[in-house]
Protein backbone atom coordinates (compact mmCIF):
# COMPACT_ATOMS: atom_id res chain seq x y z
CA UNK A 1 0.00 0.00 0.00
CA UNK A 2 2.83 2.35 0.39
CA UNK A 3 4.48 1.85 -2.38
CA UNK A 4 1.12 1.82 -4.37
CA UNK A 5 0.66 5.38 -2.25
CA UNK A 6 4.57 6.68 -2.86
CA UNK A 7 3.92 5.51 -7.04
CA UNK A 8 0.26 7.93 -6.85
CA UNK A 9 2.22 10.96 -5.10
CA UNK A 10 5.10 10.11 -7.28
CA UNK A 11 2.94 10.39 -10.72
CA UNK A 12 0.98 13.00 -8.91
CA UNK A 13 3.89 15.11 -8.60
CA UNK A 14 5.00 14.22 -12.21
CA UNK A 15 1.35 15.39 -13.27
CA UNK A 16 2.11 18.73 -11.60
CA UNK A 17 5.63 19.34 -13.04
CA UNK A 18 4.29 18.48 -16.75
CA UNK A 19 1.95 20.93 -16.22
CA UNK A 20 3.69 23.60 -14.95
CA UNK A 21 6.28 23.12 -17.94
CA UNK A 22 3.84 22.39 -20.44
CA UNK A 23 2.20 26.14 -18.54
CA UNK A 24 5.28 27.82 -18.94
CA UNK A 25 5.97 26.53 -22.11
CA UNK A 26 2.48 27.82 -23.40
CA UNK A 27 3.19 30.69 -21.92
CA UNK A 28 6.22 31.66 -23.57
CA UNK A 29 4.69 30.38 -26.70
CA UNK A 30 1.84 32.80 -26.32
CA UNK A 31 3.77 35.98 -25.18
CA UNK A 32 6.01 35.39 -28.37
CA UNK A 33 2.80 35.59 -30.75
CA UNK A 34 1.57 38.17 -28.91
CA UNK A 35 4.54 40.45 -29.34
CA UNK A 36 4.51 39.49 -32.85
CA UNK A 37 0.93 40.69 -33.25
CA UNK A 38 1.69 43.77 -31.47
CA UNK A 39 5.11 44.37 -33.72
CA UNK A 40 2.50 44.47 -36.53
CA UNK A 41 -0.17 46.56 -35.14
CA UNK A 42 2.91 48.83 -34.45
CA UNK A 43 4.11 49.04 -38.32
CA UNK A 44 0.71 49.30 -39.47
CA UNK A 45 0.13 52.33 -36.85
CA UNK A 46 3.23 53.28 -38.76
CA UNK A 47 2.24 53.14 -42.06
CA UNK A 48 -1.03 54.61 -41.32
CA UNK A 49 0.74 57.55 -39.67
CA UNK A 50 2.79 58.28 -42.44
CA UNK A 51 0.27 58.22 -44.66
CA UNK A 52 -1.86 60.82 -43.04
CA UNK A 53 1.34 63.16 -43.02
CA UNK A 54 2.04 62.74 -46.97
CA UNK A 55 -1.97 63.16 -47.79
CA UNK A 56 -1.63 66.55 -45.23
CA UNK A 57 1.17 67.60 -47.43
CA UNK A 58 -0.47 67.13 -50.87
CA UNK A 59 -3.74 68.98 -48.77
CA UNK A 60 -1.59 72.16 -48.24
CA UNK A 61 0.07 71.85 -51.32
CA UNK A 62 -2.81 71.85 -53.07
CA UNK A 63 -4.43 74.50 -51.39
CA UNK A 64 -1.28 76.75 -52.03
CA UNK A 65 -1.96 76.13 -55.69
CA UNK A 66 -5.56 77.15 -55.49
CA UNK A 67 -4.99 80.18 -53.82
CA UNK A 68 -2.16 80.88 -56.35
CA UNK A 69 -4.55 80.75 -59.10
CA UNK A 70 -7.85 82.88 -57.21
CA UNK A 71 -4.45 85.61 -57.05
CA UNK A 72 -4.15 85.17 -60.48
CA UNK A 73 -7.24 85.19 -61.61
CA UNK A 74 -9.00 87.60 -59.60
CA UNK A 75 -9.32 91.43 -60.65
CA UNK A 76 -7.03 93.52 -59.45
CA UNK A 77 -7.84 95.93 -56.94
CA UNK A 78 -8.08 99.87 -57.51
CA UNK A 79 -5.60 100.12 -54.57
CA UNK A 80 -2.89 98.16 -56.69
CA UNK A 81 -3.96 99.94 -59.95
CA UNK A 82 -1.44 103.05 -59.02
CA UNK A 83 1.42 100.64 -58.42
CA UNK A 84 1.83 99.48 -62.40
CA UNK A 85 2.25 101.06 -65.32
CA UNK A 86 -0.29 103.90 -66.04
CA UNK A 87 -1.08 102.68 -69.39
CA UNK A 88 -1.57 99.02 -68.53
CA UNK A 89 -3.89 100.05 -65.54
CA UNK A 90 -5.36 102.09 -67.65
CA UNK A 91 -6.58 99.10 -69.95
CA UNK A 92 -7.52 97.03 -66.75
CA UNK A 93 -9.77 99.38 -66.07
CA UNK A 94 -11.20 99.99 -69.40
CA UNK A 95 -11.61 96.16 -69.75
CA UNK A 96 -13.22 95.93 -66.40
CA UNK A 97 -15.58 98.23 -67.25
CA UNK A 98 -16.56 96.85 -70.38
CA UNK A 99 -17.00 93.52 -69.03
CA UNK A 100 -19.59 95.13 -66.07
CA UNK A 101 -21.37 96.84 -68.83
CA UNK A 102 -21.63 94.06 -70.95
CA UNK A 103 -23.00 92.01 -68.01
CA UNK A 104 -25.23 94.35 -67.01
CA UNK A 105 -26.65 94.65 -70.81
CA UNK A 106 -26.89 90.99 -70.94
CA UNK A 107 -28.88 90.59 -67.42
CA UNK A 108 -31.12 93.54 -68.65
CA UNK A 109 -32.02 91.82 -72.25
CA UNK A 110 -32.40 88.11 -70.85
CA UNK A 111 -34.72 89.75 -68.21
CA UNK A 112 -36.81 91.60 -70.33
CA UNK A 113 -37.56 88.74 -73.25
CA UNK A 114 -38.68 85.38 -72.26
CA UNK A 115 -38.15 82.36 -74.57
CA UNK A 116 -41.57 83.13 -76.72
CA UNK A 117 -40.79 86.43 -77.75
CA UNK A 118 -37.02 84.92 -78.72
CA UNK A 119 -38.42 82.37 -80.87
CA UNK A 120 -40.88 85.09 -82.44
CA UNK A 121 -38.48 87.76 -82.63
CA UNK A 122 -36.61 85.08 -85.01
CA UNK A 123 -39.05 84.00 -87.21
CA UNK A 124 -39.68 87.39 -88.08
CA UNK A 125 -36.10 88.17 -89.37
CA UNK A 126 -35.37 84.62 -90.69
CA UNK A 127 -38.52 84.69 -92.64
CA UNK A 128 -37.50 86.74 -95.79
CA UNK A 129 -34.15 84.69 -96.29
CA UNK A 130 -36.20 81.70 -95.76
CA UNK A 131 -38.46 83.19 -98.46
CA UNK A 132 -36.00 83.98 -100.93
CA UNK A 133 -34.48 80.79 -100.38
CA UNK A 134 -37.53 78.96 -101.32
CA UNK A 135 -37.72 81.34 -103.97
CA UNK A 136 -34.19 80.85 -105.72
CA UNK A 137 -34.39 76.70 -104.73
CA UNK A 138 -37.35 76.69 -106.82
CA UNK A 139 -36.07 78.46 -109.96
CA UNK A 140 -33.23 76.32 -109.90
CA UNK A 141 -35.34 73.45 -110.59
CA UNK A 142 -37.18 74.86 -114.16
CA UNK A 143 -37.35 72.70 -116.61
CA UNK A 144 -35.62 73.13 -119.84
CA UNK A 145 -38.20 72.06 -122.60
CA UNK A 146 -38.22 75.68 -123.60
CA UNK A 147 -35.97 76.28 -127.31
CA UNK A 148 -36.36 79.53 -128.59
CA UNK A 149 -38.08 82.90 -128.32
CA UNK A 150 -41.08 82.03 -128.86
CA UNK A 151 -40.86 80.11 -125.59
CA UNK A 152 -40.03 83.19 -123.50
CA UNK A 153 -43.88 84.18 -122.24
CA UNK A 154 -43.88 80.24 -121.19
CA UNK A 155 -40.90 80.51 -119.46
CA UNK A 156 -41.99 83.50 -117.75
CA UNK A 157 -45.71 82.33 -116.66
CA UNK A 158 -43.59 79.06 -115.24
CA UNK A 159 -41.48 81.22 -113.38
CA UNK A 160 -43.99 83.53 -111.82
CA UNK A 161 -45.92 80.49 -110.65
CA UNK A 162 -42.71 78.94 -109.04
CA UNK A 163 -41.95 82.49 -107.42
CA UNK A 164 -45.58 83.61 -106.72
CA UNK A 165 -45.34 86.34 -108.52
CA UNK A 166 -48.29 88.55 -110.03
CA UNK A 167 -46.38 90.19 -113.22
CA UNK A 168 -43.14 89.40 -114.94
CA UNK A 169 -42.28 91.03 -118.25
CA UNK A 170 -38.76 90.97 -120.26
CA UNK A 171 -37.79 94.32 -122.20
CA UNK A 172 -35.25 95.40 -124.40
CA UNK A 173 -32.45 98.44 -123.12
CA UNK A 174 -35.07 101.05 -125.52
CA UNK A 175 -38.10 100.10 -123.20
CA UNK A 176 -39.99 97.46 -125.76
CA UNK A 177 -41.13 94.30 -123.80
CA UNK A 178 -40.03 91.21 -125.95
CA UNK A 179 -42.42 89.15 -123.51
CA UNK A 180 -44.44 89.16 -120.42
CA UNK A 181 -47.15 87.14 -117.99
CA UNK A 182 -49.78 89.90 -119.03
CA UNK A 183 -50.27 93.02 -120.74
CA UNK A 184 -51.51 95.10 -118.18
CA UNK A 185 -48.69 97.39 -117.28
CA UNK A 186 -46.62 95.69 -119.49
CA UNK A 187 -45.44 99.18 -121.08
CA UNK A 188 -45.08 100.78 -117.83
CA UNK A 189 -43.34 98.54 -115.92
CA UNK A 190 -40.61 98.28 -119.83
CA UNK A 191 -40.86 102.07 -119.50
CA UNK A 192 -39.26 101.99 -116.01
CA UNK A 193 -36.99 99.70 -116.59
CA UNK A 194 -35.30 101.67 -119.36
CA UNK A 195 -35.27 104.57 -117.11
CA UNK A 196 -33.38 102.31 -114.68
CA UNK A 197 -30.58 101.45 -117.79
CA UNK A 198 -30.31 105.10 -117.99
CA UNK A 199 -29.25 105.33 -114.89
CA UNK A 200 -27.00 102.87 -114.58
CA UNK A 201 -25.19 104.48 -117.47
CA UNK A 202 -25.26 107.62 -115.83
CA UNK A 203 -23.40 106.08 -112.55
CA UNK A 204 -20.74 104.41 -114.41
CA UNK A 205 -19.67 107.68 -116.50
CA UNK A 206 -19.20 108.92 -113.37
CA UNK A 207 -16.79 105.99 -112.23
CA UNK A 208 -19.22 104.22 -109.86
CA UNK A 209 -20.16 100.85 -109.76
CA UNK A 210 -23.50 100.10 -112.26
CA UNK A 211 -26.27 98.69 -110.59
CA UNK A 212 -27.69 95.14 -111.91
CA UNK A 213 -30.34 94.51 -109.44
CA UNK A 214 -33.23 96.89 -107.72
CA UNK A 215 -35.94 96.16 -105.91
CA UNK A 216 -38.49 98.51 -105.35
CA UNK A 217 -41.56 99.17 -102.78
CA UNK A 218 -45.05 100.94 -104.25
CA UNK A 219 -47.35 102.52 -101.61
CA UNK A 220 -49.32 99.56 -101.63
CA UNK A 221 -47.07 97.62 -100.43
CA UNK A 222 -46.34 95.35 -103.53
CA UNK A 223 -42.53 94.50 -104.60
CA UNK A 224 -40.83 95.09 -107.81
CA UNK A 225 -37.05 93.93 -108.70
CA UNK A 226 -35.46 94.99 -112.19
CA UNK A 227 -32.61 92.79 -113.12
CA UNK A 228 -30.28 93.86 -115.63
CA UNK A 229 -28.08 91.29 -117.71
CA UNK A 230 -26.42 91.27 -120.94
CA UNK A 231 -26.19 89.04 -124.18
CA UNK A 232 -23.31 89.64 -126.36
CA UNK A 233 -23.67 93.63 -126.66
CA UNK A 234 -27.39 93.90 -125.79
CA UNK A 235 -28.90 94.69 -122.04
CA UNK A 236 -32.04 93.10 -121.33
CA UNK A 237 -34.02 93.96 -118.17
CA UNK A 238 -36.54 91.61 -116.45
CA UNK A 239 -39.11 92.71 -114.29
CA UNK A 240 -40.90 90.79 -110.96
CA UNK A 241 -43.66 91.92 -109.59
CA UNK A 242 -44.61 90.42 -105.84
CA UNK A 243 -47.78 91.15 -103.63
CA UNK A 244 -46.38 88.87 -101.07
CA UNK A 245 -43.12 87.26 -102.09
CA UNK A 246 -40.21 88.84 -100.63
CA UNK A 247 -37.92 89.93 -103.81
CA UNK A 248 -34.05 90.22 -103.63
CA UNK A 249 -31.92 91.88 -106.24
CA UNK A 250 -30.40 88.09 -106.79
CA UNK A 251 -33.81 86.36 -106.61
CA UNK A 252 -34.46 85.94 -110.67
CA UNK A 253 -30.43 85.23 -111.12
CA UNK A 254 -31.39 81.40 -110.89
CA UNK A 255 -33.29 81.87 -114.43
CA UNK A 256 -30.82 84.41 -116.41
CA UNK A 257 -28.81 81.08 -118.25
CA UNK A 258 -32.34 80.14 -119.54
CA UNK A 259 -33.30 83.44 -120.41
CA UNK A 260 -29.43 83.89 -122.33
CA UNK A 261 -30.16 80.43 -123.66
CA UNK A 262 -33.82 81.63 -125.26
CA UNK A 263 -32.65 84.95 -126.18
CA UNK A 264 -29.73 83.22 -128.29
CA UNK A 265 -31.76 81.10 -130.41
CA UNK A 266 -33.52 83.82 -133.33
CA UNK A 267 -36.91 82.87 -134.19
CA UNK A 268 -39.59 84.66 -136.60
CA UNK A 269 -41.73 83.76 -133.88
CA UNK A 270 -41.83 86.63 -130.84
CA UNK A 271 -43.52 86.28 -127.60
CA UNK A 272 -44.12 90.10 -127.27
CA UNK A 273 -47.50 89.78 -125.20
CA UNK A 274 -48.79 86.72 -123.90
Amino acid sequence: MTVDLQFILAAAGGALALSGVAYFVGRRVGRAAEERMLQTVRFKEDELRRARLELSAVLKAEKRVSQDLAAVAAPIPAAELPKLDPEVAARLEAMEAREDARQKELAALIASMDGRKVLDELREVMAPLAEQARVQSALSEMPTMYLHRGHLGHLLREVAARAGLSTMILSDEVGLPLAATSADASEALAAAASLLLTLADRLASTGQPAPVGVVTRDVEGHLTLHRIFSLDDERYVLTAVSKGTVLAPDSMDPVLPQLRQLLAQRSPEVDAVA
